[in-house]
């Protein structure tokens, strides 16, 4: 019998090279900063604790907050960083009963439900769950 991939947690040292890297590509407008958040997604996600992960979006959306108010960023060129900052929150994460009878989790940005694992498999694609499709809330 084929042994499965067992999923190693981040090294305390990859742990720390996420965070400088998030901390020094946020706020800039180059395309390589942009897409830190879909590289972190595919080659980083399945190994962050869902304890960093809420930790991560925690100090993401403070340092947007700081951008946003002291620094006049555009929200545009920041919302890559918010919807990957819900992405990794729990707080931001619902269960949804869609129309078509199965259950998404989602998280919700803009009030918008995205299902989390269409953007952990295509980060760079918007993918949400349009109101009309939703009917509850698990």
């Amino acid at each position: 019998m084929p042994k499965k991939n067992k999923i190693e947690p981040l090294s305390s040292f990859e742990r720390l090279l996420m965070w400088f890297s998030i901390r020094y590509a946020i706020g800039r407008t180059s395309i390589a900063s942009q897409c830190l958040p879909y590289d972190l997604i595919e080659h980083y996600y399945p190994r962050i604790s869902q304890e960093d992960r809420d930790a991560l979006s925690k100090d993401i959306e403070r340092e947007l907050e700081t951008l946003t108010t002291l620094y006049n960023a555009k929200e545009s060129d920041l919302e890559v960083w918010r919807i990957f900052a819900h992405a990794l929150g729990s707080k931001y994460h619902h269960n949804i009963l869609a129309t078509d009878g199965k259950n998404y989790l989602c998280f919700k940005f803009n009030n918008e439900f995205y299902p989390l694992q269409r953007y952990l498999e295509h980060p760079s694609i918007k993918c949400v769950i349009p109101n009309e499709n939703i009917r509850s809330f698990a």
